[in-house]
């Protein structure tokens, strides 16, 4: 899934998990296609409202990070 953040700096998705699912496994980074300067940019995983991951600052092309997040009984993942 890419993402392109708004003017308020913020973009998100939101997928109704319906608590059929144990985990999600994702990794995150800034697109290499991008020619500006990186901002650090911060990634969250939330379930039904409460934050369970939070990536450290992704501050530059091909920096990546990686989760697995427990998500068993989340209803709605964003």
């Amino acid at each position: 899934i890419g993402l392109h953040a708004v003017d308020n700096g913020t973009a998100s998705f939101s997928y109704q998990a319906r608590e059929r699912f144990k985990r999600f496994t994702a990794g995150v980074g800034i697109n290499d296609d991008n020619g500006d300067d990186p901002r650090p940019v911060k990634f969250q995983v939330v379930g039904d409202g409460r934050v369970l991951w939070e990536s450290k600052p992704i501050t530059r092309r091909k920096q990546l990070e990686f989760c697995t997040v427990n998500i068993r009984g989340v209803k709605t993942l964003e």
